[in-house]
């Protein structure tokens, strides 16, 4: 009996505990699937907010500002290149005469197309040959050997012997070694088959292969004539790479004077120096512009340097000029070229006068200065140095050891110590006194080079007096 009624309890026991366990099941399906309609929800509004959006954008991007952005990807599109370095500004001294200036020089280069072969190559050097005069002095016996290789490839590969060829495939031997022994086994014989046109062609296709390949390279720059700058010109699209250009050139109209202050350029083959590479590529240059490389040339390089001219590339292969490029900026020094020269002259016929007096033997240069006192102007620099050649003396420019070289002054500090004595009362002008030896107490007796007896101001000057500056 007790063990049946404690069943029946625990049956309805566990009965109630299976409807709590229900009752919780279901409730929390419920609150999951809430839930996940909720978040559902959410979802589709973020969906429909993010599609409405890009819609909005989609239509501005497409009709509201379609040109704007049409307008874009053509700016995009076109291809722009610069041309050549600009002439550069001219110099001018301080009376606005003109001391450095530009001139055009017609260039004839060469520039290499794609799937150029080398049979093309000789062709055109060839052609160009027989149509240009190039002076073929710096043409060099590999250069001809070399010529020869290209023009005769099987008579070089048989120049090499099997064995060799098998050193080759074993590694036992480089290509550039196989290419020295074709060039040491071209015989004089052979080479002697080349006349004048094929060692002018010799040289041409040397010019062509130099340096990177792509690049341009100038076949002639010097004394090009009216009618080969026109019979290239006339010919671009049958001389396959070879074209025409105007270049420029710096001119002196005073020739060497104060030249070296003035500074160089570099070419446009040499372009940039690979030492200043870094720092004028920064600046937005390329490798083939033409700098200032020394003194005012390089210091007012900033000034100086023209403005190239843009171009436009058609798919077309023609070119259009998008912005003419314009010279660079003028500079007028304080100098007087006038008076420059003059002192140039003067300084070289003290310098042969002086080397004729005894005592002369370490004296080999003077400098000569001239400035505006009230405002530090200079007017003139000149530095002459003289040396002997032979039987002869020969005087070289040089006025940059004005500022590099040191130098003692000298008895030319005497016009400086007259200055003083005038401007303060100590000296007075016209003023005579006896050159004697001066002695003060604790040291040597101090005198000129020579007893110079009574004299003025200027005389003492002249005469190059100490003791006249001592008193």
């Amino acid at each position: 009996m007790l063990k049946n009624s404690m069943n029946k309890r625990f049956k309805r026991k566990r009965n109630i505990n299976n409807k709590g366990l229900k009752f919780n099941y279901y409730k929390k399906y419920k609150d999951i699937k809430e839930t996940i309609e909720k978040r559902y929800n959410i979802l589709i509004a973020l969906i429909t907010i993010l599609i409405f959006t890009m819609f909005i954008s989609l239509f501005k991007v497409q009709i509201v500002l379609s040109d704007h952005y049409q307008e874009e990807v053509e700016k995009a599109s076109i291809k722009t290149y610069e041309g050549k370095s600009a002439p550069r500004g001219r110099i001018y001294d301080r009376k606005h005469r003109l001391i450095v200036d530009n001139k055009p020089i017609k260039v004839i280069y060469y520039q290499k197309e794609e799937n150029t072969t080398p049979q093309e190559e000789i062709e055109l050097s060839y052609e160009l040959a027989r149509k240009l005069k190039v002076s073929d002095t710096k043409l060099t016996d590999r250069m001809i050997r070399e010529f020869w290789l290209r023009n005769n490839p099987e008579l070089g590969k048989k120049k090499i012997t099997k064995k060799e060829y098998e050193q080759l495939e074993m590694r036992k031997l480089s290509a550039s070694d196989i290419e020295q022994m074709k060039l040491e086994r071209i015989t004089e014989k052979e080479l002697k088959e080349y006349k004048a046109l094929d060692k002018e062609a010799a040289y041409i296709y040397y010019l062509m292969n130099k340096g990177y390949s792509y690049s341009e390279k100038i076949i002639k720059n010097e004394g090009v004539t009216d009618e080969e700058y026109a019979y290239i010109a006339s010919k671009v699209s049958d001389l396959k790479g070879v074209n025409v250009r105007l270049d420029w050139d710096r001119t002196y109209p005073y020739k060497t004077v104060f030249q070296s202050i003035l500074g160089s350029v570099s070419t446009s083959e040499t372009g940039i120096p690979s030492e200043k590479k870094e720092e004028y590529l920064k600046k937005g240059y390329s490798l083939d512009d033409r700098i200032g490389t020394s003194y005012l040339e390089y210091q007012y390089e900033d000034y100086l340097k023209g403005t190239k001219n843009v171009y436009q590339a058609l798919p077309t292969g023609e070119d259009i000029l998008l912005k003419e490029g314009k010279r660079g900026n003028d500079l007028v020094l304080t100098i007087d070229i006038k008076l420059q020269e003059e002192i140039e002259k003067i300084l070289e016929e003290q310098l042969r006068l002086a080397k004729q007096e005894s005592n002369t033997k370490y004296y080999n240069r003077s400098f000569v200065v001239v400035t505006n006192p009230t405002t530090g102007e200079i007017l003139a620099m000149a530095g002459k140095q003289i040396k002997k050649e032979g039987k002869d003396y020969k005087i070289y420019d040089f006025t940059p050891g004005v500022a590099t070289s040191p130098v003692t002054v000298g008895s030319v500090i005497k016009g400086a110590s007259h200055t003083v004595g005038y401007n303060t009362g100590a000296l007075k002008i016209g003023e005579h006194r006896y050159d004697t030896c001066v002695k003060l107490a604790g040291a040597p007796q101090k005198c000129s080079w020579k007893y110079l007896g009574y004299l003025d101001d200027i005389t003492a000057l002249q005469e190059s007096s100490n003791t006249y500056q001592f008193y």
